[in-house]
């Protein structure tokens, strides 16, 4: 099940590297298999985009899995599409 998060601030700080720090806006939050995902979008952004981070360990973690990243799209795609039916 799917958690909407309208109006959250950027408050979840994903350490790209030893100097860069990237804030993101928790979107959504859910369960799939056993895992939780987040949907992201980065403070500063000018887009639209979103970013997909499963939670490991209390910490967000990026897919890098082309796998599991295709797989978990295609959960959210599917929950997304039931909603709207």
């Amino acid at each position: 099940m799917f958690q909407s998060f309208h109006g959250e601030k950027y408050g979840y700080p994903f350490q790209r590297s030893e100097m860069e720090v990237e804030h993101y806006r928790r979107l959504h939050q859910f369960e799939h298999e056993d895992q939780t995902y987040y949907i992201l979008h980065r403070q500063h952004d000018p887009t639209d985009d979103v970013y997909l981070f499963r939670l490991d360990q209390d910490q967000l973690t990026e897919i890098h899995d082309v796998a599991e990243w295709e797989h978990v799209a295609n959960y959210i795609d599917d929950q997304y599409f039931q909603k709207l039916l």
